[in-house]
């Protein structure tokens, strides 16, 4: 018995999936930023430890990021790349996702830092870095495919 042959890849849908995905998830950290506005510290000053335990934890998922966006991501986007194209689109897929939670993160780790009572000023580069991780991470396929999208 013949197994069924898969179905044709649909390559505009699967950008198109992957720009609103990354669209939401890049509006849920400028979202953050009006709570901290409202949030009053409650504490004349935060411990630096606290603050070091926060940029630590940010600084891994920075790391993370980067490397998932320039090893494994750029190596997805070769032209060249031996495998099927359904598996290239999938590979890329998790790749962006992981990287979209790991921005995330970061801005979350901001989130934290002034609900615990620090100023705006403490908060706001992680917020930044979130941002330009986000930016650095805008989905693309690779250009064998997306010239094939017509």
């Amino acid at each position: 018995m013949k197994s069924p042959d898969p179905a044709p890849v649909n390559i505009p849908a699967q950008a198109r999936f992957m720009k609103l995905l990354f669209f939401i998830m890049a509006l849920s950290a400028v979202m953050y930023f009006p709570f901290l506005l409202i949030i009053r510290p409650k504490v004349e000053s935060v411990p630096g430890e606290l603050k070091m335990g926060l940029e630590g934890p940010a600084l891994v998922s920075v790391l993370i990021v980067l490397f998932i966006r320039f090893v494994k991501i750029a190596g997805v986007l070769v032209p060249d790349m031996p495998i099927a194209t359904v598996e290239r689109l999938a590979k890329l897929r998790t790749y962006f996702i992981v990287c979209y939670v790991f921005c995330e993160t970061v801005a979350l780790y901001g989130f934290v830092l002034r609900f615990m009572g620090s100023s705006l000023m403490d908060a706001a580069p992680f917020f930044a870095g979130s941002l330009l991780l986000y930016a650095l991470c805008y989905p693309r396929l690779p250009s064998d495919l997306d010239s094939s999208q017509g």
